[in-house]
C-alpha cells in the first residue's frame, strides 16, 4: 500500500519547535557550530482513523454510537500504532543547514484527538495527532556576520524545511510549547556568552531545481563574543606596536636610514601580526572592526617611513635646524591625530558594550514578565546588529 496524504481543503499545517539541549564549539572561521537539539514536529491525519477502523473492524459502523467505553479503546489501540512511512502520510521534515551526516533518532507517537469539544462524540469529530520527536547532534553551518568583530552579536540557527511544496506542507509554531535554549549546558563559554532567548522566522524559498516553493522554519539563539581576549591579544599589542614609532622621533632627522630602518621593521612587525589574526576568521569580503583598526595604525607607521625620508633628504630640505623645526610639527600633529583615532575607538567601545548590556537586560526582563511581547526584543536585536 503507498502512502497516502491527509484528508485536506489545503496545505497541512505542521506544528514545529526546537530546543536547542547543547551548544558545543563555534568555529568562527569555518562558520559552523556543534550542536544537540531536541526537535519535535506534530500533525494531523484523519485518514489514519480511518484506515484503522477499516483495517481492524468489518463493520465501521460499531463506531457510529460513540460512548467512553469506546473511545477509550479506540485511544489504546491508536497509541500503540507504529509509523510506516509506506503507509502513513509524512512531511518530510530535515534540517537545511546541517553539515555532512549528522546522528539523529526519531520517534512517533500517535494520539486519538477531538477536534470540537462542544460537538457530541461523533467519529467524525476525532482525528489522529502524529507528533515526530528527533534528536540530532552535529554540526551546523551558519554565515556569521564579523562587521563589529570582535564585539560581535551572533546568531545560531537550526532551519527545518520539507521536501514537499508549501501546496503540501506549511511549518508554523507550536501553538501549546515553545522553542527554547539550554544556557547552562554551553560548551563554549570562555569565548561567548549565551543568551536565554530565541527567535523564531518563518519563511519560504525557491527550491530552483524542483521548481517550486517550500516552507522554511528558522530557530535562532543569540551569542556575544567576550573580547576580552582580544582587546589584550590584538589591540594592545598593535597599538603598542605603533606607539614605538613615535620613539623613532628621538633619532636626528638627518639620518634618515636609521629612522627608516626601524619604521620598516615595525611596519613588517605590525603586517605579520594582522597576517596572524586574519588566519582566525573566514575571507570575507568586508572589514571588520579590527581590521579597520590594524589598517588605521598600518596607515600611521607608513607615512611615519613616508616622512622620514622626506625630512632627511638634503635636497628637499638642506637645512639641519628647519630639519628639526619641521620634523617637531609633524610630531604634534601626528601625536595629536593618534590620540582622537583612539579615542573614537574608545568611545565605539563603550557604546556598544553599553548596547549590549542593555539588550541583555532586556532579554532578562522579558524572561520575567511574559507580558511584553518578543517581537519587541526581536526588534531590538536586529537594531544591535
Amino acid at each position: 500500500m503507498g502512502a497516502y496524504s491527509p484528508e485536506k481543503a489545503c496545505t497541512v499545517e505542521v506544528e514545529s519547535r526546537v530546543n536547542f539541549t547543547k551548544i558545543g564549539e563555534i568555529d568562527t572561521k569555518n562558520e559552523k557550530f556543534a550542536a544537540e537539539a531536541y526537535i519535535e514536529c506534530m500533525w494531523y491525519d484523519k485518514k489514519i482513523l480511518k484506515h484503522f477502523i477499516e483495517f481492524n473492524f468489518l463493520e465501521s459502523s460499531y463506531f457510529d454510537d460513540l460512548n467512553d467505553i469506546k473511545i477509550q479503546f479506540l485511544k489504546s489501540n491508536i497509541n500503540r500504532l507504529q509509523f510506516n512511512p509506506e503507509i502513513y502520510w509524512s512531511p518530510d521534515i530535515y534540517v537545511e543547514n546541517s553539515i555532512g551526516s549528522p546522528k539523529e533518532a526519531s520517534t512517533f507517537d500517535f494520539e486519538l484527538i477531538k477536534q470540537n469539544q462542544s460537538l457530541k462524540s461523533s467519529i467524525e469529530n476525532f482525528t489522529v495527532r502524529i507528533t515526530e520527536k528527533r534528536q540530532i547532534e552535529g554540526f551546523f553551518y551558519e554565515r556569521l556576520e564579523l562587521n563589529d568583530f570582535p564585539v560581535d552579536l551572533q546568531e545560531l540557527s537550526i532551519k527545518l524545511t520539507s521536501k514537499k511544496s508549501v501546496n503540501e506542507v506549511i511549518l508554523v509554531e507550536n501553538r501549546t510549547e515553545n522553542s527554547g535554549v539550554n544556557k547552562e549546558n554551553f560548551a563554549d563559554q570562555q569565548q561567548w556568552e549565551l543568551f536565554d532567548f530565541v527567535k523564531i522566522s518563518k519563511n519560504t524559498f525557491e527550491d530552483k531545481w524542483k521548481k517550486d516553493v517550500r516552507s522554511e522554519f528558522k530557530v535562532t539563539c543569540l551569542v556575544f563574543r567576550k573580547y576580552g581576549f582580544y582587546l589584550w591579544n590584538a589591540y594592545l599589542l598593535i597599538f603598542l606596536i605603533t606607539l614605538l614609532g613615535f620613539t623613532i622621533f628621538s633619532i636626528n632627522p638627518s639620518t634618515p636610514q636609521f629612522r627608516c630602518q626601524v619604521t620598516g621593521l615595525l611596519l613588517l612587525t605590525s603586517i605579520n601580526f594582522r597576517w596572524i589574526i586574519t588566519q582566525k576568521l573566514p575571507s570575507v569580503s568586508y572589514l571588520t572592526l579590527l581590521d579597520k583598526y590594524t589598517i588605521g595604525c598600518l596607515i600611521f607607521l607608513v607615512l611615519f617611513s613616508i616622512w622620514h625620508a622626506v625630512v632627511g633628504s638634503d635636497i628637499l630640505i638642506p637645512d639641519i635646524d628647519k630639519k628639526k623645526e619641521i620634523d617637531c610639527y609633524f610630531f604634534l600633529v601626528s601625536a595629536v591625530v593618534f590620540v582622537l583615532y583612539h579615542l573614537f575607538f574608545i568611545a565605539w567601545f563603550i557604546k556598544k558594550i553599553f548596547d549590549i548590556k542593555q539588550l541583555k537586560s532586556r532579554i532578562l526582563n522579558s524572561n520575567v514578565d511574559k507580558t511584553k511581547p518578543t517581537e519587541f526584543i526581536i526588534e531590538l536585536v536586529e537594531q544591535f546588529k
